[in-house]
């Protein structure tokens, strides 16, 4: 995509898996964003919202070859949540940010802000974060929980906070690093499953339903 009123910055997601690995931009077949550019044409105007890929030189990802590209012509990596020909009708703000994670005999404590808005959850995991409605709004404080001893091999995830707007995500981190089954409403959310550094497992559940969702239940076990 080209920013009204300049051809030169560029909003692109990574063109091939190999350069997309641990920043998920590529838009799967048959999800929400799919479904949405599928039904534009180039050259039309279009509202889009998502979140820039995090990177180490400049802050925010940027795919150019040379350093002058990436001054005078620069594409910066971007993960699309929502694409349209209008704006969006954005939801009313909802209540304060609270937080309640079923977690079994896991207590939970209130950590400092951050970017991102991870959770941090050893395994048996049981987080979750609150979507932002904008990209500008201030992160929600994370949930750390104290980790177990012994893994199990199976649990649940509860997410029972402030309500979720159509397009935006709640966040399971830090999941064991076996492979994983994972039971939930697929009618409204849209999975999408990413691998930690250390090896363990991030799923990202993205709202499909129209006006607010209260709650998302998810089972997960592991599968020999």
């Amino acid at each position: 995509m080209e920013l009204s009123g300049s051809s030169r910055i560029k909003i692109k997601t990574w063109n091939n898996s190999l350069s997309d690995i641990g920043d998920d931009t590529l838009i799967p077949h048959g999800s929400l964003v799919y479904n949405q550019v599928a039904n534009l044409s180039q050259g039309d105007m279009v509202y889009f919202s998502g979140r820039f890929a995090s990177g180490d030189l400049d802050y925010i990802k940027e795919s150019s070859m040379t350093e002058s590209g990436a001054m005078n012509e620069p594409e910066f990596i971007f993960t699309f949540t929502n694409v349209g020909k209008q704006p969006y009708a954005l939801p009313e703000k909802p209540a304060p940010f609270s937080n309640n994670v079923s977690s079994g005999e896991e207590g939970s404590r209130q950590q400092s802000n951050n970017s991102s808005i991870p959770i941090d959850v050893p395994a048996p995991p049981d987080m979750v974060t609150l979507p932002s409605e904008s990209s500008n709004q201030e992160a929600a404080p994370a949930i750390s929980l104290t980790p177990q001893q012994t893994p199990s091999r199976s649990g649940e995830l509860h997410y029972q906070g402030s309500p979720v707007p159509f397009g935006e995500v709640v966040v399971f981190d830090n999941l064991p690093k076996e492979r994983l089954k994972f039971v939930f409403d697929r009618s409204a959310w849209d999975p999408t499953i990413k691998v930690n550094p250390d090896g363990t497992k991030k799923l990202t559940l993205t709202s499909v339903k129209q006006g607010y969702q209260t709650r998302c239940d998810v089972s997960w076990e592991i599968l020999e």
